[in-house]
């Protein structure tokens, strides 16, 4: 067979549909191949401007990677079609908290609730009334999340950060307990072992610290919690490793800190000095960059746990369904 014939082969096998383009990118989706599902998206756009299931699955393709500026684009277009989709709303809702439009999030929970309630989306305007310092509301929220489903992780996850952030590590732990035994997560088990540190209990908190490696290491921050416990037991060695992982993976002044920290902790005062100076040097990058530069780092696709107040400030904030 020539060159021209086989290639030729190859392309009749290829999806050339709509249809068949979204489920080549639903399985490319599906083993974290984003770079080929955006392009089976945009294929079968590009021959369908106007189906809903192509926008809405591209747009979260782009949330996925890092861009939900891109992302609520493609979803505002798919709503436009399919405007009483409940889900569509959550997701544009979550794009736009990510972008620091919390009003606008709030406005599209509240649409996505009125049409179909479910616990994933009292679960994230509880996560926003948090942002915005009503944690009387917040709890309010998660309390209707567990209403209608008694598990629902992403409200024990939320709720339990929450908690964290009032040193409530007991009731905290209770939470992420919970979530862990609807669904076990990095972050589930990273957050207990935060809770049990706090608690000082050590040796449970490095149990669920090894957990959380085991399901994931991509995430700065279970190396980060693990660094902590482990350098309380004095593991001087390994809390280096991990905090080396998490600046690997995500730099943080912080983490360059701690890590300093724990080198003189362990008798390496040079090895500690170049890591604050590297600290001091990521400090004054961002202190230099322009106000309205993205920061480089993780993209904002958190959907569960604290973050910091996308407004910058509380004053003025609209308040969201509760």
């Amino acid at each position: 067979m020539s060159c021209v014939a086989a290639a030729a082969g190859a392309a009749a096998s290829e999806p050339q549909d709509p249809a068949s383009l979204l489920r080549a990118g639903t399985a490319s989706q599906q083993t974290d191949d984003h770079t080929a599902a955006e392009r089976s998206f945009r294929d079968g756009l590009a021959l369908a401007p106007d189906d809903p299931a192509l926008r809405t699955a591209l747009g979260r393709t782009l949330f996925e990677t890092g861009r939900p500026v891109e992302a609520a684009t493609e979803y505002r277009r798919a709503l436009a079609a399919s405007p009483d989709d409940a889900r569509l709303h959550h997701d544009l809702a979550r794009a736009l908290r990510a972008t620091g439009d919390v009003a606008g999030a709030g406005t599209h929970l509240a649409r996505s609730l009125a049409i179909e309630p479910r616990c994933e989306v009292y679960a994230d305007v509880g996560l926003l009334q948090d942002l915005l310092g009503r944690e009387d509301l917040a709890r309010e929220s998660y309390e209707k999340a567990f209403a209608l489903d008694g598990d629902c992780p992403a409200a024990r996850m939320n709720l339990a950060s929450m908690l964290i952030e009032d040193a409530a590590y007991e009731e905290a732990a209770l939470h992420y307990r919970k979530a862990i035994e609807a669904k076990p997560s990095a972050q589930a088990h990273s957050g207990l072992g935060y809770a049990l540190n706090q608690l000082g209990r050590l040796e449970e908190a490095e149990a669920q610290h090894d957990a959380a490696v085991a399901l994931d290491a991509s995430l700065a921050e279970v190396h980060r919690n693990r660094a902590l416990t482990q350098a309380r037991l004095k593991k001087y060695d390994e809390a280096i490793l991990s905090y080396r992982r998490a600046v690997a993976i995500e730099p943080r002044v912080s983490t360059y800190y701690s890590l300093a920290g724990v080198l003189r902790a362990a008798g390496r005062s040079e090895e500690a000095q170049e890591e604050y100076r590297r600290g001091q040097e990521l400090s004054r990058r961002q202190q230099e960059r322009p106000p309205s530069a993205p920061a480089p780092g993780p993209s904002p696709q958190a959907t569960h746990g604290p973050a910091p107040s996308p407004t910058g400030g509380r004053a003025g904030a609209p308040t969201p369904p509760n």
